[in-house]
């Protein structure tokens, strides 16, 4: 859960090393603001993963990759 205000809303974020850990965390958090993010990550399983825990989790057409 993201404790922040951003206001993000219809912004596109960028977010490297998305795949697990702090970046997916990261990426959590902006999606709850309304921002559309473009995951990236060196491995593209945690990449699948981490975009398909998201999409879960969130509108899918607010959620890229890289691959």
């Amino acid at each position: 859960m993201c404790k922040m205000e951003l206001k993000l809303e219809n912004k596109v974020v960028l977010i490297t090393g998305s795949g697990q850990g702090l970046g997916k965390g990261i990426a959590e958090c902006f999606l709850e603001e309304g921002a559309k993010v473009i995951l990236t990550d060196i491995s593209a399983k945690r990449l699948d993963r981490s975009r398909l825990d998201l999409e879960g989790k969130f509108k899918q057409s607010n959620i890229f990759t890289d691959r």
